[in-house]
């Protein structure tokens, strides 16, 4: 009979526990700020503590892009099918050549908070603090 209730514990409390799980939003619970799709399918989204998430089903499903980096992304633009860059705190610039898939810091504006990325193509654009573009 001991056993029978260390058993029927166990199997309810481990029940219990599992209705438990991240369900919104996924795959993070970190604020997205920004978000652009690069066509019906592909989408970045960036946000806080350096978060970029992708998907390639039009949203159905995210996965985390790492990047190595913990500062606030403000903003995410795509000029380029391929190409695409994102700016935040700290003067972070970051940019890709593979829709995404991975990052690679850009020297930034030290210190400033870059709340806006805007490029007319692959190469020229424009970043804007809380009152300047650079």
């Amino acid at each position: 009979m001991k056993y029978f209730f260390s058993i029927y514990f166990f199997i309810i409390s481990s029940l219990c526990f599992s209705q438990w799980f991240w369900q919104n939003p996924l795959p993070t619970g970190n604020n997205l700020i920004s978000i652009k799709f690069i066509n019906s399918n592909t989408g970045i989204a960036v946000g806080n503590e350096g978060t970029i998430i992708k998907t390639t089903d039009g949203g159905a499903t995210w996965r985390i892009i790492e990047t190595k980096k913990n500062y606030d992304l403000y903003d995410v633009c795509f000029p380029a099918t391929n190409t695409g860059y994102a700016a935040g705190s700290a003067g972070t610039i970051l940019k890709t050549s593979d829709k995404g898939d991975t990052w690679t810091a850009l020297p930034g504006i030290p210190g400033e908070y870059l709340k806006s990325v805007f490029f007319t193509n692959e190469n020229s654009g424009f970043v804007s603090d809380y009152q300047n573009t650079v």
